[in-house]
């Protein structure tokens, strides 16, 4: 867990761009041998939809706007 209070959101590194590509080189050199780049980069992209979607589930909720559910999650950001 962090020690971050709600609604602090973290600094941004200096270079974020740099920082993308270090952990892109990261998961390029840590996945399976018999797994080829482009087998690779499905998973990548499915996660990355899959967190988004969190995300917009996440602001949806805090906004309350599917007024079929109303606001279901709390937002901590001033």
């Amino acid at each position: 867990m962090s020690d971050q209070h709600p609604g602090t959101a973290p600094a941004p590194p200096e270079d974020i761009w740099s920082t993308v590509d270090d952990l892109w080189a990261w998961l390029d050199g840590h996945r399976p041998l018999d797994e080829g780049r482009e087998a690779a980069v499905l998973p990548r992209v499915l996660k990355l939809s899959e967190e988004v979607g969190e995300v917009a589930q996440a602001v949806i909720g805090a906004t309350g706007r599917n007024p079929r559910k109303g606001t279901t999650h709390r937002c901590y950001l001033q």
